[in-house]
């Protein structure tokens, strides 16, 4: 990402736009014409009752939506694979959270999820947020997911940031708004042409105040909103085209016969993950950027995951066949994952409690027990393993220093070895 590919679906001229709310170009965050036309526009696109454009990222939308849905005090609930951005947002907004543990397959990746668990998680809880796709395009049951939660009379909010291109063809899952989410977050430059930070959010049903959703998109965003960046995030959707993507799907799979590696299967047939093998993902990352010249989107410690978009050429999936049956040298047996996915945090905690707390800095390996003040994750994908206000466990600390030793970016931790956690009384 930016799905632009280093501006080659920009449209020309874009910086032209980068001028403050005059008379010509409207204010975002309180629409005239032009832009209640475009969203208006978006709305139709994507399937939901009402759409915005947003300049602050899926981020910015997170915190709109939670803090639309939910009041201090409240319980979320949300899929242990949620982005960091989600506990960040309970933390200032005052919620408590929960998380649920969903079902994955012998190599970490998702596979479902007990519904009974579920229903039994939803006790006491005011809201359910999902990561759907999730960073390796596996999608959740977006339809039965919002089923439950409205059985309840609670919203269903699905952070959707890797499937903004989802409207462009029924050869892809469809938008959660048009399927039963009440909010749903879009990152429109993680697969669209559009600039680092522009996304949508969609608002569907009743279960949310859009009153306060509108309020809170001008208490989270800057009130000088990037105007190039809007107007990008508008040109991406309106110029998504069904046969540029599929086009691209054809790209795809035609690469996944090509090179002798296995294939993840997902949803998202743009999103390619490569299992590397005898290698680590990080140690194909560090080849194919500095033997091919190319940047991929993310490795973990035994894959390597991709971002195609109409943007790339022919000869990108040329280069990029010939990559990645060079790593398939090094040996194509896939072995299982180095260390076993850390359970989250058991019941409910207060991310505020942890941020707000007077902390210390301690070393990693000794903090298994305390209260942690801060979160700690692989950057990207960004789901926290360690998260604020949680009790930190030697699964966790034994799973991040696994991923370090891996060569794992991680974020959160001070001086690569301590971590902020609660000073004890």
């Amino acid at each position: 990402m930016p799905g632009h590919k280093n501006g080659r679906g920009l449209p020309e001229n874009i910086m032209d736009c980068d001028v403050t709310e005059l008379a010509a170009t409207e204010d975002l965050h309180s629409p005239g014409n032009v832009i209640r036309r475009s969203l208006e526009l978006l709305r139709r696109m994507y399937g939901s009752n009402e759409s915005f454009i947003l300049t602050g990222g899926s981020t910015a939308g997170i915190q709109a939506m939670l803090a639309a849905a939910l009041n201090p005090g409240d319980t979320l609930l949300s899929f242990s694979d949620c982005h960091m951005s989600v506990i960040n947002t309970c933390a200032l907004l005052g919620l408590r959270l929960k998380l649920f543990s969903a079902e994955y397959d012998e190599y970490g990746h998702y596979a479902g999820f007990d519904e009974a668990a579920l229903e039994s998680s939803l006790d006491g809880a005011s809201a359910l947020i999902a990561v759907s796709p999730d960073y390796y395009g596996r999608s959740k049951d977006i339809k039965r997911l919002a089923a439950i939660c409205h059985k309840r009379n609670i919203p269903f909010l699905a952070d959707q940031a890797h499937g903004a291109h989802f409207a462009a063809s029924d050869k892809f899952p469809p938008t959660a708004c048009a399927i039963g989410a009440d909010c749903t977050v879009m990152s429109a430059h993680k697969t669209l042409n559009a600039l680092t930070g522009a996304a949508y959010l969609h608002v569907s049903g009743d279960l949310v105040d859009r009153h306060r959703l509108r309020r809170a998109l001008g208490m989270f965003q800057t009130s000088s909103p990037s105007y190039p960046i809007a107007a990008s995030a508008e040109a991406a959707a309106m110029t998504m085209s069904a046969e540029d993507w599929e086009r691209t799907i054809m790209f795809c799979n035609e690469l996944k016969k090509s090179v002798p590696l296995k294939a993840l299967e997902n949803d998202d047939l743009t999103r390619l993950v490569f299992f590397t093998g005898s290698l680590t993902g990080f140690e194909a990352e560090k080849i194919l950027a500095d033997k091919f010249g190319i940047d991929i989107e993310m490795a973990d410690s035994m894959s390597v995951i991709l971002i195609a978009t109409p943007s790339n050429t022919e000869e990108d999936f040329r280069q990029l066949t010939d990559a990645l049956c060079y790593i398939a040298a090094y040996g194509a047996h896939v072995s299982a994952p180095s260390a076993p996915r850390p359970l989250p945090p058991n019941g409910v905690f207060s991310p505020s409690d942890g941020f707000f707390a007077e902390s210390e800095a301690v070393p990693l390996k000794t903090a298994a027990g305390r209260t942690a003040a801060c979160n700690v994750a692989s950057y990207p994908p960004g789901i926290p393993i360690i998260c604020c206000g949680a009790p930190v466990t030697s699964q966790m600390t034994e799973s991040i220093d696994g991923l370090i030793h891996c060569g794992a970016k991680i974020t959160g931790l001070e001086d690569n070895n301590n971590i902020r956690v609660v000073k004890r009384s």
